[in-house]
């Protein structure tokens, strides 16, 4: 998935810099984008069993995770605004959930038989990868030495 999000970057690349960073006591701030195009439930589960890891490796004070949302002027708005162009070309106002309904419904075939199902499979991987946050922050602001 950091391919499909032009990150120029590798997972083995993250993993050293997690390593380089922890050995220095400098914390983490993780955040993870769901749904790039070509998102698939193996790539969820990826991403999940990442932020495990490195949950477990480093000190990550905080990590989030949010559901892609194609922004105006952005080249995946233009490929959302192809096939929907009525709804999305030269709009002034811009409905995120309906937009991020779409989306997924359209660079997410793999996760689920329709829109609104992908796009909850998102939204399912958020909540987990969000709650993974609030309870490692509730660890480290608990921790008593």
């Amino acid at each position: 998935m950091l391919k499909a999000l032009n990150k120029k970057t590798s997972v083995e690349q993250h993993y050293r810099a997690i390593e380089l960073l922890t050995n220095e006591g400098i914390g983490i701030f993780a955040s993870f984008v769901l749904g790039a195009p070509g998102e698939t439930l193996s790539s969820l589960e990826d991403t999940y069993q990442f932020l495990q890891r490195i949950v477990e490796l480093a000190n990550v004070p905080y990590l989030s995770a949010s559901a892609f949302i194609p922004f105006p002027g952005s080249k995946n708005y233009k490929d959302l605004a192809r096939l929907f162009p009525k709804k999305y070309d030269k709009k002034d106002y811009l409905d995120i959930e309906e937009t991020m309904l779409d989306w997924a419904g359209h660079f997410c075939p793999d996760l689920g038989p329709d829109k609104y199902s992908r796009f909850h499979k998102l939204i399912e991987y958020e909540i987990k990868i969000n709650e993974t946050s609030e309870i490692k922050s509730y660890f480290l602001t608990n921790l008593h030495y």
